[in-house]
């Protein structure tokens, strides 16, 4: 190719020349949007993937390794790493990247770069990209957006290298599989959303007027931008738009305004309202950190420290990566998906988990508005508020070093800020929670309150065989009609775990007896094994049910499925399967890579199973902003 010819051994006016002759489409002396974004997908963005995925594959350095070894003042340092984040971005987020290129040339954000400027003002950071790239063939197939679609950006890797790469800790996407919606859409007139109590048509906002609509979306708006003050935001981020709240708090979707990239913010309050959330809060930070590496775990990119003086604030804001949609939001649209996405997605979330699991740490919040979905079909585990570890010694053979390592020793006869005395605490951390996973996907030990540390990440597991279940009902020959998606087990009670009613055992929408509709009652041997006393009792009294024959309630799907989904569906956690088994599953076979399925180191956390005051989780949740915030002091 002449031009790739012309770029070897090149001196750099005539090296711009020819990258501005490739680019200037319409010879018109301007590269306009369309063609700035050719110039950054081709000579940066596809150099970029090039030297990333090579790094994986053969450990040569990456981008911004290269960029970092190639370059040598400070201020050029710091712009590869700018470039490096904007970059990997661009696929899906453009425009920083584009305002960033301008101003990098000496032009205005958005003003059309012009030909002067691109040949004489050259930034130092690009030179080493600009000489190191491929231009692409002349019968390339690249779009004219802006943005990079997966099909595009598989298209570029094959013609780089002949095949797509592996990312660090998640399987490609296989090939043909489409990218899913993150918006709502209904092309059936009385379709209703998920959980939705009222619908109204896409039509009706034809019939307000538009002054009307934009009035109600400014005061939406202005609603939940009171919770997100921006003196709290201390100048590094900007509300743009609330997303929800919950026990924990609020997320709003935000920009951070060093890049201009879009980021979700989680403002947890009452953080020491008492000793068993303050801990809760620590636990989520900490595996958090832990976490940071996995693909399939969202991430936290930072928490700003306490803007008051350390010792009294109870107010924290968590930076994560931001996320199209989740799996809860999918189920409520009219979508659906082919079996290679439920797969995949499936996939993804147990690669998380054999993570977890395997550094000695469980979730037990696993349900669809957890489990967070970009449009490219990439999986997010999230809300990690219930997650903890199990390899902890019991109080008493905790070292006399493990306990140097906290913060500030614990006094034991201190009483928790709004929380017990240290006399009742001690219950609490020598037992595992009870009242975890929400009720749909609740496992029958946590149900009859018969868990067992050495298998607790079966409940885990047992959510992901409900997971499953809801993902098999997008495939449309498995539910043709939307709006009959429901979870596998709708309980409206859990005896004896939280119902009211003592007699709620004999309502058929009980937990437990809505689970066993399905999977059947356990055998004697089992509950014999498996449960205690009282347990006993209350199983042998119910009536014998034999398990269903999922294939009429699945019809479009494989065996290999309905066989996955049983053995995740055990009542007998001994022998559900764990997440090395799921992965192990001839299910797996057309979306599973071996390399992607990482093991973390086994964690064991000093601050449990400890007798532990309200100030030294202050203390060790203050460490952890540190990491984040170097510069800030906790003295």
């Amino acid at each position: 190719m002449a031009l790739e010819e012309s770029l070897r051994g090149a001196s750099l006016a005539v090296l711009l020349g020819d990258i501005w002759n490739d680019c200037d489409k319409d010879r018109d002396g301007v590269l306009k949007t369309v063609e700035l974004s050719y110039f950054i997908k081709v000579y940066l963005y596809l150099t970029k993937l090039e030297k990333d995925d090579m790094h994986r594959q053969v450990k040569t350095p990456n981008f911004l390794q290269f960029l970092q070894e190639e370059l040598s003042s400070g201020e050029d340092l710091a712009r590869a790493e700018e470039l490096d984040t904007l970059l990997g971005r661009f696929g899906r987020d453009p425009q920083p990247v584009l305002h960033r290129i301008r101003e990098l040339y000496g032009n205005g954000p958005t003003d059309p770069l012009t030909k002067d400027k691109f040949l004489n003002n050259a930034p130092t950071v690009l030179i080493p990209v600009l000489k190191d790239a491929k231009p692409l063939n002349e019968d390339s197939d690249s779009s004219e957006s802006e943005e990079l679609t997966n099909e595009e950006i598989a298209n570029l890797r094959r013609r780089m290298y002949g095949k797509p790469a592996l990312r660090k800790s998640i399987s490609q996407a296989p090939r043909g599989m489409k990218s899913i919606s993150s918006k709502k859409t209904s092309q059936q007139p009385n379709y209703r959303p998920r959980n939705s109590q009222i619908y109204k048509s896409p039509n009706d906002h034809q019939h307000q007027p538009s002054q009307k609509r934009a009035a109600e979306k400014k005061k939406k708006k202005k609603k939940g931008q009171r919770h997100f003050p921006s003196n709290e935001l201390q100048g590094k981020y900007e509300f743009v738009k609330y997303l929800g709240h919950g026990s924990y708090g609020h997320v709003c979707e935000a920009r951070s305004l060093k890049d201009g990239s879009k980021v979700a913010l989680k403002k947890v309050g009452k953080i020491f309202g008492n000793i068993i959330d303050a801990k809760r809060f620590l636990r989520e930070i900490y595996i958090l950190r832990l976490m940071k590496n996995h693909e399939a775990i969202v991430d936290l990119s930072d928490i700003l420290p306490p803007p008051n003086s350390h010792r009294d604030f109870n107010t924290l804001y968590l930076v994560f990566e931001y996320v199209d949609t989740d799996l809860h939001h999918l189920i409520g649209t009219n979508q659906f998906f082919s079996s290679l996405h439920c797969q995949y997605m499936l996939y993804q979330v147990i690669l998380a988990l054999h993570f977890m699991h395997s550094g000695g740490m469980v979730h037990r919040d696993i349900k669809p508005a957890n489990i967070l979905i970009n449009e490219d079909c990439s999986v997010k585990l999230c809300d990690f508020g219930l997650a903890r570890g199990f390899n902890e010694e019991p109080q008493g053979n905790k070292s006399a070093q493990t306990q140097k390592n906290l913060t500030i020793p614990a006094n034991k006869n201190s009483t928790a800020e709004g929380g017990e005395a240290g006399e009742s605490k001690k219950k609490i951390h020598r037992e595992v929670t009870r009242h975890i996973v929400t009720r749909w996907y609740r496992a029958p030990e946590v149900i009859l309150i018969t868990q067992n540390r050495k298998y607790l990440t079966a409940i885990d597991m047992w959510s992901i065989g409900c997971i499953m279940s809801e993902l098999l009902q997008m495939i449309k020959q498995n539910i043709p009609n939307p709006e009959n998606r429901e979870p596998l087990f709708p309980g409206k009670s859990c005896f004896p775990l939280s119902a009211k009613d003592p007699f709620a055992y004999q309502d058929r929408m009980d937990q437990l007896n809505v689970i066993f509709e399905v999977i059947g009652t356990p055998s004697e041997q089992t509950i014999e094994e498996c449960c205690n006393e009282q347990c006993h009792r209350y199983l042998k009294s119910l009536r014998k049910k034999p398990p269903m024959d999922l294939s009429t309630r699945f019809p479009g799907v494989s065996p290999q499925a309905l066989d996955l989904l049983f053995k995740l569906l055990n009542f007998d956690y001994r022998e559900r399967y764990t997440a090395e088994q799921a992965l192990n599953h001839p299910y797996f076979k057309d979306v599973r890579d071996p390399e992607a399925e990482a093991r973390h180191v086994a964690e064991v956390f000093d601050f449990e199973d400890i007798d532990i005051d309200i100030q030294t989780i202050r203390n060790l949740i203050l460490r952890e902003v540190s990491i984040y915030n170097p510069e800030y002091s906790t003295n």
